[in-house]
């Protein structure tokens, strides 16, 4: 009796070491980060998280819209994510009447846009925020971003 319980042990041991495991799906969360990168250094800190989390393959970085009309919001935008290796992230920005951009620069946007290169050369040479907004998430399915 003993011997037949460690015969089916070792049996469904063995046959469990040889099947493959099944492997789990894990869905990638896509993601959207909303910025008025410029009046403090906290959004380049959350740039950084971003697309370190991509780089590891936690994250899909969907788009990086600004939500202030400073003319150097989506060019400091752009010189980031070219530093990190992914220049074609869509971009966009407030068309209109935005956040108001009085203290919208602490002086650093204008620093970095003026020693690095940068393919937008002004907030309003981006697509419409909206716009972006839209033609990314249609083509994600519903509840499925994070923004």
């Amino acid at each position: 009796m003993i011997r037949n319980f460690v015969v089916v042990m070792l049996t469904s041991l063995m046959i469990g070491a040889c099947s493959k495991p099944q492997e789990k799906v894990a869905t990638i969360p896509s993601v959207i980060l909303d910025t008025d990168i410029g009046p403090d250094y906290d959004d380049v800190g959350a740039m950084a998280v971003l697309h370190a989390l991509a780089d590891s393959g936690e994250v899909k970085p969907l788009a990086v819209i600004a939500s202030n009309v400073h003319e150097l919001v989506v060019p400091a935008i752009d010189i980031l994510n070219t530093y990190y290796g992914r220049p074609e992230l869509p971009t966009g920005a407030p068309k209109g009447e935005g956040v108001p951009n009085a203290k919208a620069s602490q002086g650093w946007p204008e620093l970095i846009a003026s020693k690095y290169p940068h393919t937008i050369k002004s907030s309003a040479e981006a697509p419409n925020a909206i716009e972006t907004y839209r033609k990314e998430l249609s083509q994600q399915p519903d509840s499925s971003v994070t923004i």
